[in-house]
């Protein structure tokens, strides 16, 4: 909801508001602690989040704002 109500206020200032959210785990210092060694070996590199954002902010603000 926050995406959306932000989205909705800032998009005449042509900001974008976007938010991301991983389908699996990534491999990150919480998964490593708090569960087994076989999800943390199955999750995606902390990478494709970062990929992924860059591909986000390379699109114009004014094309792409409220999406999840």
């Amino acid at each position: 909801m926050c995406t959306l109500g932000m989205s909705g206020e800032f998009r005449s200032q042509g900001i974008s508001v976007n938010s991301m959210w991983p389908r699996t785990t990534i491999a990150t210092a919480a998964i490593e602690v708090n569960f087994q060694v076989a999800i943390m070996k199955a999750s995606r590199k902390p990478a494709i989040m970062a990929d992924a954002a860059h591909a986000v902010f390379r699109r114009g603000s004014r094309s792409a704002t409220g999406h999840f």
